[in-house]
């Protein structure tokens, strides 16, 4: 994103660049609510980054991805997307969030919704909505 802003200026324009990151974001009261609400899309995405066939990236629900028993590779994915994630309890996200907003000069941040059940999806946002308030 740095280099994109130096560019935009080299290039003459008048206006400001504007900078959008996407991020998984799962935040829970607990770190460990959080990381059980995200196992099924860092499954999924896994799943996806092997070559799975579209029917195998059904999102799983947070019991079956409990059970979930990971390969060495499988493992080794995860930790390699663990960047696309952000995954924690209110103090833990809102902390990663002023992290990249000022290390990156985001302007937005797009939230990817992988919520597996309605109600966490519920509680995330809401706690979510309430860290946006203070970042």
């Amino acid at each position: 994103l740095n280099l994109y802003k130096q560019q935009f200026a080299l290039q003459g324009h008048e206006e400001k660049p504007y900078s959008v990151l996407s991020k998984f974001i799962f935040v829970a009261d607990t770190e460990e609510e959080a990381q059980l609400a995200a196992l099924p899309a860092e499954i999924s995405w896994m799943k996806m980054f092997v070559g799975a066939k579209p029917d195998e990236l059904q999102l799983l629900s947070v019991e079956e991805a409990a059970a979930y028993k990971f390969t060495m590779h499988e493992l080794a994915i995860r930790e390699q997307n663990r960047g696309r994630f952000i995954i924690g309890n209110p103090a833990q996200v809102k902390a990663q969030i002023e992290a990249l907003k000022y290390s990156a000069g985001i302007d937005e941040i797009m939230v990817a919704d992988f919520y597996a059940d309605q109600q966490t999806r519920l509680k995330g946002h809401t706690l979510f909505a309430q860290i946006m308030q203070t970042v």
